[in-house]
């Protein structure tokens, strides 16, 4: 191969180089408008109160999400993991959500109509490391419960959901739910969503 050859090539190699480089990065920085898929996401609806306080939270989950190396590495089946919200008397009430990623919800007769989600109440909203868990009829019906069920639904959720959920959870949680979101890439399976995690914050702020 002469050296007229071997330049043509090495330019044609690099222009193709850059033209997956750019492509990739207009994926990346799509915006959600914008028709793609991006994974399964649900609503999980809990109601429940402390005192005279009722809560109503409405958590929308993503499902396998992928996680970016500054939020840690590991397998995860669904996003957040937890969701608390502050009291007025500083407690903090926090729910596990319940996994809906198989498509399970409270229209299709999949979740019962009795869902009972984990609910924990920690006495210090400020110090998380000490909580009662409420995971039965009987821990609400204690006379020494903190806290009154009033019922939970699971419903499938879209995109602009989640991420109307995550602005609002910015003053209302206590823990970080946030996530960056980036649409389906070619040649990756149906089933992985594209909210790449990151730990940004999520504190709200203390009662008055």
């Amino acid at each position: 191969m002469n050296t007229k050859s071997l330049l043509v090539g090495w330019i044609a190699l690099i222009g193709l180089i850059y033209a997956g480089v750019t492509w990739s990065a207009k994926v990346r920085t799509a915006p959600v408008s914008m028709t793609a898929d991006y994974g399964y996401f649900y609503r999980l609806n809990v109601k429940v109160s402390h005192q005279d306080e009722m809560f109503d939270m409405n958590i929308v989950v993503a499902c396998n999400p992928k996680l970016v190396p500054k939020f840690g590495m590991g397998a995860m089946t669904h996003f957040p993991l937890f969701y608390a919200e502050r009291t007025k008397a500083n407690h903090a009430i926090g729910v596990r959500p319940v996994l809906g990623c198989g498509g399970v919800t409270t229209a299709n007769g999949r979740a019962p109509p009795d869902l009972l989600p984990s609910i924990r109440w920690f006495p210090d909203a400020d110090d998380l490391t000490f909580s009662i868990l409420y995971a039965t009829e009987d821990a609400y019906e204690n006379p020494l419960s903190q806290l009154k069920f009033h019922g939970a639904t699971m419903h499938a959720a879209k995109v602009d959901e989640f991420l109307a959920f995550q602005e609002a959870a910015k003053t209302k949680s206590i823990v970080p739910v946030h996530g960056r979101l980036v649409p389906q890439r070619p040649g990756e399976p149906d089933h992985i969503s594209h909210a790449e995690i990151e730990a940004l914050g999520g504190k709200a702020p203390k009662p008055n």
